[in-house]
């Protein structure tokens, strides 16, 4: 049977009738535009329709996101009615073809008398459910069905009236409407909450500008990063400005004035900003203008706030490795140059010079043998410092004497400590028994033994001393010979200092064989220092943990 005729034979609605409908159709889209949680107002506007069309239930069905089942959502039921939605969840549209189709084909579902008017696999649903009369209207959103809205009378066979599908068409329509804006607003809160996840994860701040009356506020993440009590705060700008590296004030102000003035709509600037504990931090800020006055002026700009300090940090380490590589190798060039040189014009002096005395020929021989030894020692200490650079050297500690290493080192370096006729004093050097690593140890001594002879004078005077001190021994070498400079004293074993240095008899040196002694001794659970006075001599103070046994 037609709906239309059927509701014909109703009459038409009294007009008062049709004034109180208009009001509350209005007043529940008003409802829909208040403060009260979605599920509250579609409660309370199921409530009040289901009451002025005096029906047994009035309902909501959710379609599944596949389109293939749908489930009851809310519900309001008359006096005496059953409440049936915790059973009609997730119902397969498979199970009532006919659904889908009569929806479909006629965009609604109704019967006064379901039992006579509707397929069987309708009543194998309705049925159970007490229902006598049924009326559904669709709910659509983005132009897509997602759901229904129906009356179910249970007490009588209803002769639905226009009035009713007028209710009922306009009451889709409202939550249609609502339906759409709340999905929009999960979209919104959804991307809401994904940004600030991946900020939050990123590290990344949120800045807002308002450019008329000069506030900044920063979200909690850009609030962390400064180490801010209060991280979700309004600032002013000049705030921002105040915690600013005065390096950097300048730049940053006019890239600002020239957004306010609209020569330029974003900005990039990277600078340091000092934190609530009173460090530099690098941050970098970008962002673009967002809103603008009627008279095109700049009023509203937002961006983020990105922590780079530790890509700074590590930039500068990296500027600074790479002067003191640059540094390094000019050194060590001139240092392995000088003596190579001398030796080429000492063979080019001799060639074919047969007037030489024996003893001449003894002493240039001696010469050339000295600075191949320390060229050789050079180029032994920068195998160990290249090693030094991919990770600590292989280590392995043992007990036993340093006395016997220092002799050893000590006869090793016997020529050339004859060829300037420097004694060693070994008064003051006891047996003094050590946990460490022996090559270690004794690389230790023959850099520091070889520095001393170096810059010792001719006739000169070498002492070593050794000491146990609690679960230490301390030694120490003495030279009386040139001293260090005071303006090199505070650099001078600094793993970024290389300045090539000249021996009192030529001998070259670039510094890098103090600075694997200290690696070698820290590597070992000591440390290296020196006192110096110009001309004066030099004193080079180290310590190693005594005797495993007895710590």
């Amino acid at each position: 049977m037609p709906f239309d005729s059927v509701a014909q034979n109703k009459g038409a609605v009294h007009p008062l009738r049709s004034v109180q409908r208009q009001r509350l159709l209005a007043d529940v889209a008003q409802l829909f535009l208040g403060t009260k949680p979605f599920s509250e107002q579609i409660n309370l506007a199921l409530q009040w329709m289901g009451a002025d069309a005096e029906v047994s239930r009035i309902y909501i069905f959710e379609d599944s996101i596949d389109g293939l089942s749908t489930s009851n959502t809310f519900e309001w039921c008359n006096s005496g009615i059953e409440p049936q939605i915790q059973e009609l969840q997730g119902v397969d549209y498979a199970m009532i073809p006919s659904w889908n189709r009569l929806l479909d084909r006629d965009g609604r579902i109704f019967s006064t008398n379901i039992q006579l008017e509707l397929p069987e696999d309708l009543l194998a649903v309705l049925g159970p459910q007490g229902i006598k009369s049924i009326l559904i209207i669709p709910l659509h959103r983005a132009g897509r069905r997602f759901g229904f809205i129906g009356f179910d009378e249970c007490t009588r066979n209803r002769e639905w009236a226009q009035e009713d599908l007028e209710l009922l068409r306009s009451l889709s329509g409202v939550l249609s409407s609502t339906y759409e804006r709340e999905h929009i607003r999960a979209q919104l809160n959804l991307g809401e909450i994904r940004l600030s996840m991946a900020l939050e994860n990123a590290g990344t701040g949120l800045w807002d500008w308002n450019m008329e009356s000069g506030s900044l506020s920063l979200n909690k993440e850009g609030g962390w990063m400064l180490g801010l009590e209060a991280p979700e705060h309004l600032y002013l700008m000049q705030d921002w400005k105040d915690r600013m590296h005065p390096s950097d004030v300048n730049a940053f102000v006019l890239n600002m004035d020239e957004m306010g003035s609209g020569k330029r709509v974003d900005i990039d600037n990277s600078h340091q900003v000092k934190t609530a504990e009173g460090t530099w931090k690098w941050v970098r800020i970008q962002g673009k203008v967002v809103e603008w006055t009627p008279a095109n002026k700049a009023q509203r700009a937002v961006g983020t706030l990105i922590d780079i300090d530790k890509q700074k940090r590590i930039e500068e380490e990296l500027r600074h490795l790479n002067t003191s590589k640059d540094l390094f190798f000019s050194v060590l060039a001139h240092d392995l140059k000088a003596p190579l040189l001398s030796i080429m014009q000492m063979a080019a002096s001799t060639k074919g010079n047969g007037n030489l005395k024996q003893s001449d020929w003894h002493a240039l021989l001696f010469a050339q043998e000295s600075m191949a030894k320390n060229s050789l020692n050079l180029l032994e200490n920068l195998f160990h410092w290249a090693g030094f650079q991919k990770g600590p050297l292989a280590f392995f500690p043992e007990n036993f004497d340093a006395f016997e290493i220092a002799k050893m080192e000590i006869e090793h370096l016997q020529q050339a400590l004859d060829f300037k006729s420097i004694q060693i004093d070994l008064t003051e050097f006891s047996p003094q028994h050590v946990f460490a690593d022996k090559v270690l140890l004794g690389i230790v001594f023959r850099n520091l033994l070889h520095n001393a002879i170096k810059f010792s004078h001719q006739k000169g005077r070498i002492l070593l001393r050794s000491k146990p001190n609690g679960p230490f021994v301390h030694f120490e070498i003495q030279d009386f010979g040139l001293g260090i400079l005071r303006e090199h004293s505070s650099s001078l074993l600094q793993e970024d200092f290389f300045k090539s240095s000249v021996g009192t008899n030529g001998e070259t040196g670039s510094g890098i064989g103090l600075k694997i002694c200290k690696k070698f001794i820290q590597q070992q659970g000591g440390d290296l220092s020196f006192h110096s006075e110009p001309k004066g001599g030099c004193t080079f103070c180290f310590f190693l943990p005594v005797f495993k046994e007895q710590q």
